[in-house]
């Protein structure tokens, strides 16, 4: 829980006083408040402190046996909730953190739980930055560092395991089709990925998805057809939710993008397809014409294989309540191939 944990001062930060009387501090109520709305959140709280490092000459053993249990009367007198009291911080004038907080900011600090797909990434919004927790954070924070010369991505301040932090960015247009095509052309003038991946890859992930479903192995044939060749860089979750608009510009996040697996722009307007059908936004396939050229066979037929197969990556990450519906889907988008 490194990445949802908050560790706490308590002289000075929650409990004031002026006199040394710590039995009867003063309880910053703001602060206390603040930690326990995220401890209920499902934050870890850890309670740190220097007391006694003067009075008892530094002795740790002195000190957890002079103030321990005070302070946990204190505690539970003023229902400060916490997972874990400890007396191993030592005495300084200043402390230099890069998380650091004082009282004022903390109580002021913002965070709010955004929703996120369903990957089952934790999402939220902190003081005007997104932190996303999923296993696929250092390979987002690749892509976003190779294509930022390219596209508009949000600046990545840090990785720490599964956590990336980021820019937020607030769009404040609708969702543009024409726009997006334009951007996913952008992915045709790179240089081809060198990874050696070839179409089979993608058709082997699909098998193993309909074995791991239990059905939808037709699909598996469909994309058997096809002796595709061409790759490129693709961002690999090209949904509207992942295109914001802002100020006439285009950005990209959450990409999901695999050195060892084949990727294609191809993939990106499929899955583009199936977003728009998802949010029943109507368009004409040939927007995206421009995108199959020197594909000599029919270039609409296996867009719509494609989709499908989009259909059957996500059935398995769907809810219960949604996967019926997306069964039909896939049995529709088949039957009129």
């Amino acid at each position: 829980m490194y990445n949802k944990r908050i560790i706490c001062d308590i002289d000075d930060t929650i409990s004031v006083t002026t006199n040394r009387d710590w039995e009867n501090a003063t309880p910053v109520t703001q602060v206390i408040d603040k930690i326990n709305s995220l401890y209920d959140m499902g934050w870890e709280v850890w309670l740190f402190t220097a007391r006694g490092q003067i009075s008892c000459n530094g002795s740790l053993s002195a000190r957890v046996s002079k103030y321990k249990k005070q302070i946990e009367s204190w505690l539970k007198k003023h229902n400060v909730k916490y997972h874990k009291l400890s007396f191993q911080k030592e005495l300084a004038t200043y402390y230099i953190d890069d998380k650091s907080l004082t009282p004022e900011q903390f109580v002021s600090l913002d965070i709010q739980v955004l929703k996120s797909g369903w990957s089952g990434a934790e999402v939220e919004l902190r003081d005007g930055r997104i932190y996303k927790t999923h296993k696929n954070s250092l390979q987002a924070a690749a892509w976003y560092e190779k294509m930022r010369h390219y596209f508009n991505v949000p600046k990545v301040y840090s990785v720490i395991g599964d956590t990336i932090c980021m820019e937020y960015i607030k769009p404040n247009q609708d969702f543009n089709l024409f726009k997006a095509v334009n951007e996913l052309k952008k992915f045709t003038q790179l240089p081809t990925p060198k990874n050696g991946v070839g179409f089979d890859n993608y058709i082997e992930r699909i098998r193993q998805h309909c074995n791991q479903n239990g059905k939808f192995h037709k699909v598996v044939d469909l994309l058997s057809e096809y002796k595709v060749s061409e790759s490129t860089y693709c961002h690999g979750d090209y949904s509207i939710e992942n295109l914001l608009f802002k100020d006439g510009e285009v950005y990209l996040i959450d990409p999901i993008y695999e050195e060892n697996s084949w990727s294609s722009v191809h993939l990106d307007v499929s899955k583009l397809m199936m977003s728009m059908r998802k949010h029943k936004i109507m368009y004409d396939v040939d927007i995206f014409k421009d995108l199959f050229i020197g594909v000599f066979f029919d270039w609409r037929r296996y867009l719509s294989v494609l989709e499908i197969s989009q259909w059957v990556r996500v059935y398995k990450y769907a809810p219960e309540i949604e996967k019926q519906q997306i069964e039909s889907t896939i049995n529709d988008l088949i039957r009129n191939l």
